[in-house]
């Protein structure tokens, strides 16, 4: 009835087109991050950590090309008299006790809302039979199926790559890691490959590339600290070159 301006419940004339308001589903693209998103499908950039709750991420976590991330739909509420945000809370997600998260999530410390203010609510938990949804994008089905790729073939390289280390086969490290795209990966095997992969290209004197890499495995967590005693010092100086810290 919001969606479509119903002000009360009637019976539907044939041939009438009704929206049907949903939560839908992105496949994220190399580069997304969740203040991106947010910004364009839930109207503010801010909005980042609501995202992240919804899909059961933390707030400072980074986007994996090829995931898919669950966007809620809005309903936008006006006030037909004062209302306070406890009893349109209670209304739409059934507890008001969530008018903290309502406030929050518009920016507002107020309590109640005058005659035609307006609320947007953030709808998470209407699920759609998949028949139904609308089509995915052409490249999601690429997209998934990369980070699919990428992942089969670090579980399987990664082990062996570690082992080539540390006997020295610093080509079969290379050989092993460097078609791996760490853009694909889950932040912390981005990390593992990353590094390790930066390490051997530093054992050949190629610091352009593990500074390169570095900033990769950055971009992927960033924050990430690594154990200077599992880093040779010339490993640690390009790393903090690209920005990374040592943990003490």
């Amino acid at each position: 009835m919001k969606a479509n301006n119903l002000t009360h419940p009637r019976k539907l004339r044939a041939g009438e087109r009704i929206k049907i308001p949903i939560q839908r589903e992105i496949t994220a693209s190399v580069g997304d991050t969740l203040e991106g998103i947010s910004d364009e499908y839930m109207g503010d950039a801010r909005r980042a950590e609501f995202l992240a709750a919804f899909n059961n991420m933390s707030a400072d976590a980074t986007i994996t090309a090829g995931q898919r991330i669950v966007i809620p739909f809005h309903v936008t509420h006006k006030a037909a008299a004062r209302e306070t945000v406890e009893s349109i809370a209670a209304a739409y997600l059934g507890d008001s006790k969530k008018a903290a998260l309502l406030r929050r999530y518009n920016f507002t410390e107020q309590e109640a809302l005058a005659v035609d203010e307006k609320l947007v609510i953030p709808i998470f938990n209407v699920r759609v039979r998949p028949e139904k949804l609308p089509p995915p994008d052409p490249g999601s089905t690429e997209r998934e199926a990369r980070l699919r790729e990428m992942e089969e073939k670090a579980a399987l390289a990664l082990p062996n790559a570690r082992a080539a280390w540390r006997s020295g086969e610093y080509g079969r490290v290379k050989k092993l890691l460097v078609e791996i795209d760490l853009d694909y990966l889950p932040p912390d095997t981005a990390v593992d490959v990353g590094i390790l992969l930066a390490s051997t290209y530093i054992a050949y004197d190629d610091d352009d590339s593990a500074f390169a890499k570095f900033e990769n495995v950055l971009r992927r967590k960033p924050g990430h600290a690594i154990d200077p005693e599992q880093a040779s010092p010339k490993v640690r100086e390009i790393w903090k070159k690209a920005g990374g810290t040592v943990a003490e």
